[in-house]
């Protein structure tokens, strides 16, 4: 079983990562996986769809900041904004928003298209995720192949 997986460390004191956001995550009865000393946040399954992203949040930063989960009624995108009065990450922003995304490949269509993972915002935002780069509607021009000839 294998899942994308993204570590974000905010201080190099700290040896485990203050966030982490996975795609294409494995579900066991709709819910991604729980691992210790982390809050889950992920879309809720509907009949629709399913969960294919979650955002886990260590309980050191959970105790520090306000969080505030969005859900965009689809389980390949979400994003998780963190507020803070006194400010975020060594910085003088109060607010930070994370979109964590899985682009789910399909024979013609992204679904997650760069308008819903880049929108504008007054203060700092990442984006992560695995936005399948190798499937053939990332570039049709570009020819994959495994062997290359010179």
């Amino acid at each position: 079983m294998f899942f994308k997986l993204f570590l974000v460390f905010f201080t190099s004191v700290e040896s485990s990562p203050h966030i982490v956001a996975l795609q294409d995550i494995p579900l066991w009865r709709n819910c991604p996986p729980v691992f210790p000393n982390y809050k889950c946040f992920f879309p809720p399954a509907t009949d629709s769809y399913k969960p294919r992203v979650a955002t886990y949040v260590h309980e050191r930063l959970l105790s520090v900041i306000f969080i505030l989960p969005l859900f965009f009624e689809r389980g390949d995108l979400m994003a998780v904004n963190f507020h803070s009065p006194e400010g975020l990450f060594d910085t003088s922003h109060n607010l930070f928003c994370l979109y964590n995304a899985y682009s789910i490949p399909s024979a013609h269509t992204r679904s997650v298209s760069p308008v819903d993972l880049f929108p504008q915002h007054d203060f700092p935002t990442l984006v992560l995720g695995d936005l399948n780069i190798h499937h053939s509607t990332s570039d049709p021009t570009r020819l994959l192949s495994a062997t290359m000839s010179l």
